[in-house]
């Protein structure tokens, strides 16, 4: 069987980062990814900027997704970043990293401490779109593991076409369960070339960055993601009846991101068909991303909870929830349950409760919690599906809310990370937060390579404070 991952015929490549140049202060010029702290109620995004300032920043070069509702300024935005990433090339605020001679760039390790004081390992390579599809049923080495909702491509193609650099927050996972590959290079740091070592700005923690100079580890990587291509062996470990082809690669975080690059590609490509050197060099062929392994003691898989906006008549939406299971055959019963003051006053009460609630079924469990209409209170409901519609449990609460929002043009719905940020927005009595469960991290490859991608929003790869920042840099034109 022809491996897929070797030097010559592969799913990576070294890519050419650009980086700040010296003097610029690290912790001002990183920044947490677009598509974190969206909900209306958050401040993150007012006190970065107030933090930065008028400092070289990523802050400049990206769109946090919560300024996407200023509908009237995306434009104006989106030229805005296009002009600052023209004037950080011309200025020399970013500077290509150059290491030897070879003039193909460097595949980068980072080693991040988590706010939660773990670990997190990581490499940084490009990923060859021509490897990846979105498309259902495909099956492709590297594979999207939530479906893609084509609405929201638009946005994110608009603001990468015609940009000089991409800024990536893309975490795209393997699954080395002898960890093989990135974590030998930890522990040989004084073999690479440091790049970067500082702390991230709003309590991310900290983070290396290091350029892999040597021939041996990056054959070791082309080595170790040939193994993982094996389609034979792949489908052994997770006991498929037949042989399925290989995952090799997939998206942690960051699916929308990668279709759009997918999306632009597919577009110039048409464009260079005649041409075998700039169809196999294009920059547009690529796309940057940092691969963790699923194995990483520090990868936790978190629920993204969910919250709807402006339902107007709670008692019929809890009816409307009945009726759409029974309708199809479902078992449901959903029973309101006492929650203390001071347990809605402390997130990780409310964490712990719902874990035992959790333990106690043998069925798929979500709460809905919303203010009372008449009072100024929470109230907290525990809904028990049996069996799921789905095979999983926010599988079966997301074809219910598809439903819903499908009927109802006035309702809007937002996806929430953690707990505390769920609890934030129930101070309006027109809104309903949905709690789910995690996803075991050990489940994700078999259930999309058995069933294909899980429903959108299935689960974040650790709290917000954990996502990627924004530090490297690479030219896309």
């Amino acid at each position: 069987m022809q491996n897929i991952s070797n030097k010559n015929n592969s799913i990576i490549k070294k890519p050419e980062v650009f980086l700040p140049k010296n003097g610029i202060d690290y912790n001002k010029w990183a920044v947490i990814a677009c598509d974190q702290h969206t909900s209306p109620n958050s401040t993150y995004w007012e006190e970065v900027e107030k933090y930065v300032g008028d400092n070289p920043s990523t802050l400049k070069l990206i769109f946090p997704e919560y300024y996407l509702n200023d509908k009237d300024n995306t434009e104006e935005r989106i030229n805005l970043i296009r002009k600052k990433m023209e004037e950080y090339l011309k200025d020399g605020i970013v500077e290509k990293f150059i290491y030897g001679n070879n003039g193909k760039g460097n595949f980068i390790y980072t080693r991040r401490k988590l706010s939660n004081n773990k670990i997190r390992q990581g490499l940084t390579v490009l990923l060859d779109l021509e490897k990846y599809s979105y498309k259902k049923g495909d099956k492709s080495p590297i594979r999207p593991t939530e479906g893609i909702v084509e609405e929201r491509l638009p946005i994110r193609i608009k603001i990468r076409e015609g940009a000089p650099l991409e800024f990536p927050h893309i975490l795209m996972l393997i699954d080395d369960p002898d960890k093989r590959i990135i974590e030998p290079l930890g522990d040989t740091l004084d073999k690479h070339h440091k790049l970067f070592d500082f702390d991230l700005m709003m309590g991310g923690g900290h983070i290396e960055g290091y350029a892999i100079t040597s021939e041996k580890y990056e054959n070791n990587i082309f080595s170790g993601l040939d193994r993982l291509s094996n389609s034979i062996e792949f489908s052994k470990r997770y006991g498929f009846d037949r042989e399925e082809p290989a995952i090799v690669i997939a998206v942690g975080d960051g699916n929308h991101s990668l279709a759009s690059a997918k999306s632009i590609w597919e577009k110039t490509k048409k464009n260079l068909m005649e041409n075998n050197e700039a169809w196999e060099n294009h920059p547009a062929r690529y796309a940057m991303a940092e691969v963790v392994n699923i194995h990483d003691e520090s990868l936790e898989f978190e629920p993204i909870h969910r919250v709807l906006f402006n339902i107007k008549d709670m008692d019929l939406f809890h009816k409307e929830i009945e009726e759409f299971y029974l309708n199809k055959g479902i078992g449901i019963s959903i029973e309101q349950i006492e929650i203390s003051e001071e347990e809605y006053k402390n997130h990780s009460l409310i964490d712990n409760k719902f874990e035992e609630k959790i333990q106690e079924q043998e069925t798929q469990m979500y709460w809905i919690m919303h203010k009372d209409m008449s009072e100024e209170k929470i109230l907290t409901y525990t809904v028990t599906l049996n069996p799921g519609i789905h095979s999983i449990t926010v599988g079966s609460l997301q074809l219910f809310l598809d439903d819903y929002l499908s009927r109802n043009n006035d309702v809007e719905i937002d996806y929430i990370h953690g707990t505390e940020d769920l609890l934030n927005n129930l101070g309006v009595k027109s809104n309903v937060g949905f709690l789910l469960p995690g996803m075991n991290k050990s489940d994700l490859f078999k259930t999309v390579a058995k069933e294909g991608v899980t429903p959108r929003k299935t689960f974040s790869m650790g709290e917000s404070d954990t996502k990627a920042y924004y530090i490297m840099g690479r030219k896309i034109s």
